[in-house]
């Protein structure tokens, strides 16, 4: 599988960000991970551009637990502790 090449920049690596890549790596349509976590396939297309409200916290549980990868990395990312990063990941890495 070819890694995913997201860069860093001044508006940073964000949730819309991480949670696009997380969806792409457990090689997932946006309406599969809509249907996994019971929300509309229209609030996955708005979560991934970042035009939708955050989600909550459940919400947030829910894609993590669905993609694989660490609740508070895909939350808060970096400031969550580099630590949670998943290696695959390089968005954001500094």
């Amino acid at each position: 599988m070819r890694a995913l090449e997201l860069r860093h920049s001044a508006h940073g690596d964000s949730f819309a960000l991480r949670l696009r890549a997380s969806r792409e790596r457990a090689r997932m349509t946006q309406e599969a991970l809509a249907g996994t976590v019971k929300i509309t396939a229209k609030r996955m297309t708005s979560m991934e551009m970042g035009g939708s409200a955050p989600p909550s916290p459940e919400l947030i549980g829910a894609l993590a637990r669905a993609l694989n990868v660490p609740s508070l990395w895909l939350m808060a990312g970096d400031l969550a502790g580099k630590q949670h990063r998943p290696d695959w990941y390089t968005g954001g890495a500094a």
